[in-house]
């Protein structure tokens, strides 16, 4: 049971009954692996690798099933973002948060995260309610279980990340008819990747951004 090796030993099938285990399971423990050892890079073995963590592997699951049936389950996003709550008055003790906020206190580590969660939350609620087709009501809540764990400014690096490569890859998917104009795209994938880069990349970015303008 060790993740991708045995899959490997076992050449893709189980050790009891030899039935074929699907491709894309060893692909996700790799990639699951693959962002650990990014945030070990980034932040070291401490409380961000714990915390982050766990997100990173929620994020994983939640783009799956997104991509494969086009949901976002409660069941998954509402216990997050109340743990998220409980967790967001220590975000200043915590990684690319303390970065930003060093010394704002319990309070205003609380209001970046809530903030954030609320602020994401109602613009893609707007979008909802603007353009239905546009996207679902799981992609909205999803929005507030990141700015929740985002806070700000990282929040907006999120937002730029999924608008851009959300973006992209609908406009490659056009250019070669992979989907047509009113084919539905998962938009949970790109938020998921706009929080990664958030995480692990987010101040640089940020700090790029100010020195750009």
């Amino acid at each position: 049971m060790v993740p991708v090796l045995s899959y490997l030993w076992l050449r893709g099938r189980c050790r009891y009954c030899s039935a074929k285990i699907p491709g894309r399971l060893a692909v996700v423990e790799a990639v699951n692996g693959g962002l650990l050892a990014l945030l070990y890079w980034r932040y070291g073995l401490g409380g961000e690798l714990f915390v982050y963590g766990a997100a990173f592997s929620l994020l994983v699951v939640i783009t799956i099933i997104d991509f494969d049936h086009g949901l976002i389950f409660d069941r998954m996003v509402f216990p997050a973002a109340g743990l998220l709550l409980v967790l967001s008055p220590f975000w200043n003790q915590i990684g690319a948060e303390r970065e930003f906020f060093g010394t704002i206190g319990l309070l205003g580590s609380f209001a970046s995260s809530t903030v954030a969660g609320a602020s994401y939350f109602v613009f893609l609620y707007l979008i909802v309610l603007v353009y239905p087709q546009g996207m679902g009501a799981g992609d909205v809540k999803f929005a507030a279980l990141i700015g929740l764990l985002m806070g700000i400014p990282l929040v907006f690096v999120a937002f730029w990340v999924t608008v851009v490569s959300g973006g992209l890859v609908a406009t490659f998917l056009l250019a070669v008819r992979r989907k047509g104009r009113k084919e539905a795209i998962p938009y949970g994938p790109f938020m998921a990747l706009g929080a990664v880069v958030a995480i692990l990349a987010g101040t640089e970015i940020w700090d790029w951004y100010l020195g750009f303008g």
